[in-house]
């Protein structure tokens, strides 16, 4: 007969498994690693979750009927096996993340670990980003053919790319502020040091996206978190004029940096850059990302309500994009898929699939705003939630990055962020 080791140690072994689970999620050419600790942590925390868990778990028939729907395009696949493959890594993976996370949270701290892994996670990806400002002389020769696009400069295969880098800091940040905000008096260098972990990786990786994004993100959490816990206490908003000079100065903030991202991507692409302040407005116009939404949803009417089949880059095998003459003349990179998640997601499970996906997200959103008056810190996980969802949506609107470790990174987070909520309210309830 077997025996199971005891509850606490059993717990303390899964949190190691979701720590080294949630460290390699932002780095990249460890995918054998990363989908290992995926499946001893999904496992593990298997063991650890009660049945009551699974059946109040917000969401949970409109996200069984998207998996199902994803799992049925199988059948019309153009390529089931990649449709598979795509199925495990980037929906069944981050769906069981998502009901597991919130099961631990929703018993115990596990929220405390969750946002330190993510904190670790940073510190590993600024370490590996800070190799872009080293001197050429320095790197060791093995980095000679280790080019990124976006950074002239050899770079370790660990770093993820621009992109996904980009993205993993500005996703993790609305539940990172939402932690650091229930004692935001304590631990204030430990808070900085996190947050300028992430802006430094931001820099690194110069997306324009971001840059922008993240000061949007940390005022729209501060605005939500003030509003709610305002209606959490049954008191008036405060500071509405403070906030409104905020949103000016972040408005400013993030117009110069748009504009100083331009400037520099139009001198790296060896364009003569136009007087200060028009930058962002000729890399807008030169953008090829419209006439790339367009004929991707041209090609798409072929199949609107069903789709090709689930799988990013199905799409493109599908509608032969690699011969198409309109894309080949947009960017050389057009043919991979729609670079917008929404296009992206019809491309692969048609309207149905848009559809299900988008009521499983009201329902999540309108959970956490249900539970404001169950606590008076449930404002805060809300905020980070609701933060969450604006920032994925925002990222992803010019590119498609919610696939393998961001996939998994997002619903993580976003069942933490309710499992931390739902706590809080038994707490309260067992406490009256």
């Amino acid at each position: 007969m077997i025996t199971l080791p005891s509850h606490t140690l059993r717990l303390r072994l899964i949190g190691l498994l979701w720590l080294a689970w949630i460290l390699v999620l932002p780095l990249a050419h460890l995918t054998g690693l990363r989908n290992a600790l995926a499946v001893l942590t999904i496992l593990a925390s298997l063991t650890a979750v009660d049945a009551r868990s699974w059946r109040e778990l917000p969401a949970r028939y409109p996200l069984l009927f998207f998996l199902a729907w994803a799992a049925l395009s199988l059948t019309w696949s153009i390529d089931p096996t990649v449709s598979f493959a795509k199925l495990k890594s980037d929906l069944l993976i981050p769906l069981l993340a998502y009901g597991l996370a919130y099961g631990l949270a929703r018993r115990q701290a596990f929220e405390v670990l969750v946002l330190y892994a993510f904190a670790g996670a940073a510190l590993l990806l600024a370490l590996v980003s800070t190799v872009a400002l080293l001197p050429l002389d320095l790197l060791p020769v093995s980095l000679s053919d280790q080019t990124v696009i976006g950074i002239a400069h050899p770079m370790p295969a660990w770093y993820p790319g621009t992109g996904d880098a980009s993205a993993f800091v500005l996703l993790s940040l609305p539940a990172l502020l939402a932690g650091m905000a229930i004692s935001y008096q304590r631990h204030l260098t430990d808070k900085l040091v996190v947050l300028a972990l992430l802006a430094f990786s931001a820099f690194v990786a110069r997306n324009r996206n971001v840059l922008v994004l993240m000061p949007a993100t940390t005022y729209l959490f501060a605005w939500l978190a003030l509003r709610w816990r305002a209606t959490s206490h049954g008191t008036r908003p405060r500071g509405q004029r403070a906030f409104a000079i905020i949103a000016l100065l972040v408005l400013c903030a993030s117009a110069f940096t748009f504009e100083w991202v331009s400037r520099e991507r139009l001198i790296a692409l060896n364009f003569e850059p136009p007087p200060w302040g028009e930058s962002g407005l000729v890399t807008i116009m030169r953008d090829p990302r419209p006439g790339m939404w367009e004929e991707y949803v041209h090609l798409g009417m072929q199949r609107p309500l069903v789709g090709v089949g689930y799988g990013r880059t199905l799409p493109s095998e599908a509608y032969h994009t690699q011969d198409d003459e309109i894309l080949r003349s947009l960017d050389k990179a057009a043919h991979s898929h729609a670079h917008n998640v929404i296009i992206n997601l019809w491309l692969q499970l048609g309207v149905i699939g848009v559809a299900l996906a988008a009521l499983a997200a009201a329902q999540i959103v309108r959970v956490a705003l249900g539970r404001l008056r169950d606590s008076p810190l449930a404002y805060l996980p809300a905020a980070g939630l609701a933060t969450l969802f604006a920032a994925t949506l925002a990222r992803n609107m010019t590119d498609d990055f919610l696939i393998f470790g961001i996939a998994s990174a997002v619903w993580t987070l976003t069942g933490t962020l309710l499992g931390w909520q739902a706590r809080l309210a038994d707490e309260v309830n067992r406490s009256s």
